[in-house]
């Protein structure tokens, strides 16, 4: 048998080597233990927006809507940028998810900045037959939804309707609405892109000559290098842009008194007809809530719209045409309709609703029209079972304005547009 002699020296390096080995399994541990903290760190700001970017948006988008298509009842929205969620702190969009949630609603905001009545129809082709909602809540914006389909690049000529054009008219409606739309300017993009080309987007000289005051020059390139920021100084220079443009832009969505505007307004209801069929196809009921302009709720953006040297008529501030023209039209195709503008005048009286200088909702405006969202609309839906919500009658398709009237006469067109007697 033979003996090994182990020396003090060996078993110090023993000690040593497992002392070591300690130390290093430690560091790796502190090592995984942060990366732990900095990718839950990361997490929580990208899930709660303190840090954003365009794929993580994304991937809460994504993850937000398989868990909504799970539910049993299930609520699709429509709009502009009035309803996307980081609008205002307390937005129309994060209060009607807070109560979805609450409610075990699945809910899906498929709004976008710079939409209106077409790009409302190219959502819902996208998202109906995926998503299958119960609900279609489409937040309609009197402010400039009118002028969206009126202004951009459209090739389809005015079509010739049965009793109410006659091919007269309709050659002069394609003459007007062709000049109307001639140069016709995106104010989709995001402001951010003129950051990005040091301002050279807008054109500030232009501005200048046309007659915009220096302070609101200078609000609008605030804007631009603070993108996200609202408030008085800081104005939207696409709004310097469409002013310049077209000063008479409130007189096409308010007034609907030219024939252009009439025709653009038939074209928004068949647009409205194919979202009602839509939602036939999938059992679903479709909501419109109109969402008004500010020069109609209270002055407090009249002084804003004349610096921009913008066309105003003090009747509009008691004025509510398009609204009493979409109530009648939803009535009688059986579409649950909310009108918000009797409550927000109501309101205006004690707060402001309105960003300065700015025609987007802010936190008590956008708060005040979720409260009308919720008793009209998703109280009712919540507390009905599922089928509640779907078809109650037959859809009537109007092929023409004739199929619908409102007391409302200016011109001999009007009564054969149905807008009057």
């Amino acid at each position: 048998m033979e003996f090994h002699y182990i020396g003090n020296h060996d078993i110090c390096d023993s000690k040593a080597t497992v002392k070591q080995k300690r130390e290093f399994y430690f560091k790796v541990i502190i090592l995984l233990f942060n990366l732990f903290l900095l990718a839950g760190g990361a997490f929580l700001l990208f899930w709660f927006d303190v840090v954003d970017f365009d794929w993580s948006r994304k991937m809460k988008s994504d993850y937000h809507y398989s868990q909504s298509k799970s539910k049993e009842k299930r609520i699709l929205i429509i709009g502009d940028s009035q309803l996307e969620p980081n609008v205002a702190k307390q937005s129309i969009s994060k209060l009607m998810t807070a109560f979805c949630r609450e409610h075990e609603i699945g809910i899906a905001n498929a709004a976008h900045y710079g939409f209106g009545p077409n790009d409302y129809l190219g959502r819902m082709e996208e998202f109906v037959h995926d998503y299958h909602p119960d609900l279609v809540i489409l937040f309609y914006n009197v402010h400039n939804d009118l002028t969206d389909v009126m202004l951009k690049s459209d090739n389809e000529k005015v079509e010739v309707l049965h009793g109410v054009f006659s091919e007269d008219e309709v050659d002069s409606l394609d003459r007007i609405l062709a000049s109307l739309r001639e140069d016709t300017i995106d104010l989709s993009e995001p402001i951010e892109k003129a950051k990005a080309s040091n301002n050279n987007e807008f054109d500030w000289v232009g501005f200048k000559e046309f007659g915009f005051d220096d302070e609101i020059i200078q609000f609008a390139k605030n804007r631009v290098n603070y993108p996200s920021a609202i408030g008085y100084q800081y104005v939207n220079p696409n709004v310097l842009v469409l002013a310049k443009w077209k000063p008479d832009f409130f007189m096409y969505n308010l007034s609907l008194s030219d024939d252009q505007s009439k025709y653009i307004w038939y074209k928004i209801l068949k647009i409205f007809e194919n979202m009602m069929e839509m939602c036939k196809s999938v059992n679903s009921k479709l909501a419109i809530v109109a969402v008004p302009s500010t020069l109609q709720v209270n002055d407090s953006h009249v002084a804003f719209y004349k610096r921009l040297k913008m066309t105003l008529l003090p009747e509009w501030k008691n004025s509510s045409l398009p609204q009493n023209l979409l109530d009648t039209f939803c009535t009688e195709s059986n579409i649950i309709y909310l009108d918000v503008l009797p409550e927000l005048r109501a309101l205006s009286e004690k707060q402001e609703l309105f960003y300065p200088n700015d025609d987007h909702l802010n936190d008590s405006g956008q708060t005040a029209i979720y409260r009308m969202v919720e008793n009209k609309i998703l109280r009712p839906y919540a507390s009905g079972n599922k089928d509640s919500s779907g078809i109650v009658g037959p859809i009537k398709f109007y092929k023409t304005y004739n199929h619908w009237k409102k007391a409302y006469h200016v011109s001999e067109i009007e009564k054969r547009l149905g807008m009057g007697e």
